[in-house]
């Protein structure tokens, strides 16, 4: 390798391919926001209005509202209903004149136009009393709405692990910046070396990281570091089967569930891979 490699290269790299995926780039500095709001509030504005043009400016924020305000006693539980309402959305009845929208904040249908799929890196998140901030490596938004979070380590760097990367989410991530990751149910860890780069969830524990080394179910497994980088961006960020594994592969368990795992994995991660899921659909109705 010629040169010394620094953890903003690959961030490039990494980003270079989820733009080819579809997703557009934005640098977070570009973003104008205060950094304690962690919507793209205007991502979400275009979005409904493509959807519901009959909506007003005063609709759009309540329904944002909305977003930011959903209820629960823990994290976890503020992460549950969060996901549930993105996912599943909700009927908003305006206050003026009490009609009546079937409010999605996803567009599921295959190659639809209306989603706004973003990447953004630098993306500074503001806490606590004296203005701190967190800046998470990659995060995507659909819709102005985060749901991945990417932590990525130096691949050159061998004091730098995916277990450091891991820590980075599930430990300071989660103390500090909670009003970020109650969004965001899938999380990935990476530093582009062999089996490390890996799949999870924010309550995903470390060994239950899954590497995606198919783009397809017929392909070979990847074998290279830098290869499955490549197969998971294609395999799980192309944008269609991103919002295919948003809608059908988050799993939270109820609270026996979760008491019987010890508190393991509170949100499982994608149990089933969606080629895996289709082929068995297929035979089935082929019968």
């Amino acid at each position: 390798m010629r040169g010394k490699l620094y953890e903003s290269d690959y961030e490039e790299a990494l980003i270079d391919l989820l733009v080819q995926q579809g997703w557009e780039y934005k640098h977070g500095g570009n973003i104008a926001r205060i950094n304690r709001e962690v919507l793209l509030v205007n991502d979400l504005a275009v979005y409904l209005q493509k959807r519901h043009n009959e909506l007003e400016t005063s609709d759009i924020e309540e329904i944002s509202n909305r977003l930011r305000y959903v209820s629960g006693q823990t994290h976890f539980e503020q992460l549950r209903n969060t996901y549930y309402l993105v996912r599943d959305g909700f009927r908003y009845t305006r206050n003026s004149d009490g009609r009546i929208f079937d409010i999605e904040f996803f567009d599921f249908e295959l190659q639809n136009k209306n989603n706004v799929y973003r990447c953004v890196n630098q993306f500074e998140v503001g806490y606590g009393p004296k203005d701190d901030v967190r800046i998470p490596d990659v995060l995507l938004f659909i819709n102005g709405i985060p749901l991945c979070i990417f932590e990525l380590k130096n691949p050159t760097d061998f004091n730098a692990t995916i277990a450091d990367a891991y820590d980075q989410i599930h430990i300071r991530y989660k103390r500090d910046i909670p009003h970020l990751l109650r969004y965001c149910p899938l999380s990935c860890i990476s530093d582009a070396s062999i089996n490390n780069t890996k799949l999870g969830t924010t309550y995903t524990p470390y060994n239950h990281y899954y590497a995606w080394k198919k783009v397809n179910n017929e392909d070979e497994s990847a074998k290279r570091g830098i290869d499955q980088v490549k197969t998971i961006v294609a395999g799980v960020y192309e944008p269609n089967r991103f919002l295919e594994i948003i809608r059908d592969y988050v799993y939270f368990p109820d609270k026996k569930t979760r008491e019987r795992r010890r508190g393991g994995l509170s949100l499982s991660s994608i149990f089933c891979n969606p080629n895996a899921k289709r082929e068995c659909v297929r035979r089935t109705y082929s019968k």
